[in-house]
């Protein structure tokens, strides 16, 4: 290890390299792209831009992917990230899960997590009554006549609990703060976010239809 590398940056290089070892990229990007053997690879219609002839390409034994339209590539992680909107972190949670790989933990960063554990659980309950309300309030009337043009009924919509998330930043803060959830139970939970570490409080999750997982 070199003298310019922090130790939590080196052990998520070990981690990240563990889980793509696990993980073979084909399987996560064929969820998402229609893949066929060309060579030693696999070819699609890219995700990211529309396209007629197949362009984006996967090379499993390099684990990579790119496309040779709109230039976008890189490993499991960016892809993951490009196509759900991810950070880092975010996209290294979700596949170390998958993966069954256990994440390493950096001192007090850790511990203030574990701190707000449980608080983070209650948010997240909260904001799943908070988003479904929303959709079947006056405010969501356009997102229910979306689900209706999709062919999602009510009964679907209520048995799995979707809910939408208004444009306001601060609509689901507001609502969780009056239940006396802290800023820091909201961002452990993954429902808001800080720019760079500072400035205000801003949510995660804005102008779109919410599925919560109730069951990893």
């Amino acid at each position: 290890m070199s003298s310019g590398m922090a130790t939590s940056d080196f052990d998520l290089r070990e981690t990240a390299d563990l889980i793509k070892d696990r993980i073979a990229i084909e399987e996560v990007i064929g969820r998402r792209v229609q893949l066929k053997r060309s060579g030693s690879g696999l070819t699609g219609l890219c995700p990211f831009h529309a396209e007629k002839t197949p362009s984006f390409h996967v090379r499993p034994d390099h684990g990579h992917f790119k496309c040779f339209g709109c230039q976008k590539g890189g490993d499991v992680f960016t892809f993951l990230m490009e196509i759900d909107g991810l950070e880092f972190m975010e996209a290294l949670r979700i596949l170390a899960d998958e993966a069954g790989v256990a994440l390493p933990t950096f001192g007090e960063q850790r511990s203030g997590k574990q701190e707000h554990h449980e608080e983070a659980k209650e948010a997240l309950s909260l904001a799943r009554r908070f988003y479904h309300e929303e959709l079947l309030s006056q405010g969501g009337a356009p997102a229910r006549a979306y689900l209706t043009e999709r062919g999602v009924t009510d009964e679907t919509t209520a048995l799995f609990g979707l809910g939408w998330a208004p444009r306001t930043h601060s609509w689901l803060q507001d609502r969780l703060q009056k239940q006396g959830i802290s800023p820091e139970g909201m961002v452990v939970a993954g429902l808001a976010k800080r720019h760079d570490g500072g400035g205000p409080l801003r949510a995660h999750f804005f102008d779109r239809l919410m599925f919560p997982v109730a069951d990893r």
